[in-house]
């Protein structure tokens, strides 16, 4: 490899208390980056900020006040289009989601979440369930990914008087998955009568965390 020599605004030699600048650049020509690839280095993003650049998009930030930004890390949030009523009894029913809020990647598709890289994710439910029969044997919801089966949520209505017009099911959890992992919702209602709706008010989200 080339040696590389340091000269400050004069022509001599670095000497103790001498800054070592380059140019602000941007996104698509970051100020420090590597000779065969030029889009891939760091830049000056604002005023006492700056940025990492890959493949000419930013991937990592960090402002002034040191907050870290990921502006490509893939997330994403996701609601019920339109109420699931009536849900099959003694059948493990698929979640379907129709309201997609963000999708930061585009890795959530006909009800799936697929890995875009290895690594450990946070998902995040909330189900909004009404009419729940009081005479169904259980209520199971789980998080159906590549490597495990979580029952991440569980009921047993029998304690129950009468049936419950809404009962809020949420849970989260962190999942390892391989790259093109799937992780998908279901639903499931044991015994008792097909009554059992979902809200809309429902919603799924995920993000990779490391």
């Amino acid at each position: 490899g080339t040696d590389i020599s340091w000269e400050d605004a004069a022509g001599g030699g670095l000497s103790a208390g001498d800054v070592i600048g380059v140019d602000d650049g941007s996104v698509s020509a970051p100020g420090l980056s590597f000779a065969d690839d030029l889009d891939n280095g760091l830049y000056k993003l604002t005023t006492d900020s700056w940025a990492m650049a890959a493949a000419g998009a930013q991937v990592w930030g960090v402002t002034a006040a040191g907050a870290i930004t990921k502006p490509l890390q893939p997330s994403f949030l996701i609601t019920l289009g339109t109420q699931m009523a009536n849900i099959a009894i003694d059948t493990e029913t698929t979640i379907v989601w129709g309201n997609e809020r963000y999708d930061v990647g585009g890795d959530f598709a006909s009800n799936t979440f697929t890995a875009p890289v290895t690594g450990k994710y946070l998902f995040c439910v909330n189900i909004e369930a009404n009419a729940i029969d009081s005479d169904a044997d259980s209520y199971n919801v789980k998080l159906v990914a590549s490597n495990r089966t979580m029952g991440a949520w569980i009921l047993v209505p029998g304690g129950f008087d009468s049936d419950v017009n809404l009962y809020p099911i949420g849970f989260s959890t962190h999942m390892d998955m391989d790259a093109s992992d799937t992780a998908y919702l279901t639903f499931t209602q044991t015994g008792g009568t097909q009554q059992t709706d979902l809200s809309t008010a429902s919603y799924f989200s995920g993000s990779l965390l490391s």
